[in-house]
């Protein structure tokens, strides 16, 4: 026990130290400080959520590049520049997330949150679109909408038909990577 209470102490000290030392200087009234002149602001409006729609940019099988440039690749499928812009947001359309500037491809599908009491047939009934899956004893369900739609302007026809508490248009991105 008194051994326990010794290691625990002096992992205290040495973290206390650790952030003894790591924290900044303050400022004192009076003092001088040098001042960075901005010279260039980035701003990128978000076409939906949190993602940018990167309309010169397609998601191809590799066996299609030819002589495009990659710009990623996975197994089967890269990110090449596109000689045509897309007009539309549908599957395989690529995104950037803002925050982190990874691409991605758009899956095609619309996870949705359905209010209480809606059942995800009545949505797709309601609005024409495919079910994919509808999870039980949830009011989580996915929906599909035709090839030749525009993503975002189905998803906020979900959101503008007050079936839904939300409704995001879901993107094939890496959330976790090893390091």
């Amino acid at each position: 026990m008194l051994k326990k209470i010794a290691v625990t102490s002096a992992g205290l000290i040495f973290a206390a130290t650790a952030v003894a030392q790591a924290t900044p200087k303050l400022i004192k009234p009076g003092q001088e400080v040098e001042v960075k002149q901005v010279r260039k602001v980035i701003s990128t409006q978000a076409d939906f959520g949190g993602y940018k729609v990167e309309r010169e940019m397609a998601y191809v099988p590799v066996s299609q590049i030819g002589k495009k440039q990659v710009i990623t690749q996975t197994n089967s499928m890269a990110i090449v520049e596109s000689s045509t812009p897309k007009k539309i947001v549908n599957k395989n359309t690529v995104v950037r997330n803002l925050l982190t500037g990874e691409l991605a491809p758009v899956s095609g599908n619309i996870n949705v949150l359905l209010k209480k009491g809606v059942s995800a047939d009545k949505l797709r009934t309601e609005l024409g679109l495919t079910l994919v899956v509808s999870y039980p004893n949830t009011q989580l369900a996915v929906f599909k909408a035709s090839e030749d739609a525009d993503l975002i302007a189905v998803a906020d026809a979900i959101k503008s038909s007050g079936l839904v508490s939300n409704a995001r248009i879901e993107v094939l991105e890496t959330i976790y990577s090893a390091d």
